[in-house]
């Protein structure tokens, strides 16, 4: 058994800043936490990894689902006022990424890039004066990887440093949070 921290959401703060020049936001989360004891060398099955999706979610969420899964995590995605919230559970019970509105893809690192790049033109919300593009995060492995990059450039760059060595043929689950302001 070990302790691990676990934030509490009613000490949840959020500040963002706007950096006028790039038009880049970035919003701080802050809060208080509290110690919790679990036992890590313990792996999450798919219904305890539902049951943590589905209290994450909340009460408003319906019908939530497994979206995909690899031998290390679990998408769970639901429904809300049109929108599709998805959780990324890890195999210890861990929630890893919580989205609002989001799709999830699976496909071999030889693809990701075309998978990416669909998912980047499927998802963009138009504004009056701007495009908003969703932010990616992609399972592979043990790790989830985060990527809010300005640019799809910027995107497939910081991916290729990351999938580059692996092998072409492994699984990796490409998850797009999209963004609406």
């Amino acid at each position: 058994m070990q302790l691990v921290p676990v934030l509490l959401p009613d000490t949840v703060e959020i500040h963002i800043e706007i950096d006028n020049q790039t038009g880049k936001v970035t919003a701080i989360a802050t809060g208080s936490t509290e110690v919790k004891t679990t036992d890590l060398l313990k792996e999450c099955d798919e219904p305890e990894a539902r049951k943590l999706a589905e209290e994450d979610f909340g009460p408003k969420v319906s019908d939530i689902r497994l979206a995909d899964k690899t031998d290390k995590f679990f998408v769970y995605q639901g429904s809300r006022e049109g929108k599709s919230p998805l959780r990324i559970v890890d195999k210890k019970g861990f929630i890893k990424v919580q989205c609002s509105d989001g799709v999830v893809e699976k496909c071999h690192i030889k693809n990701y890039e075309e998978t990416v790049e669909k998912i980047w033109n499927e998802n963009a919300v138009f504004k009056t004066d701007t495009v908003l593009r969703p932010d990616f995060y992609v399972c592979v492995g043990p790790r989830v990887s985060d990527y809010s990059a300005v640019d799809l450039e910027q995107v497939m760059l910081l991916m290729s440093l990351d999938l580059g060595d692996r092998e072409p043929e492994e699984e990796v689950l490409i998850i797009a949070s999209v963004r609406e302001s």
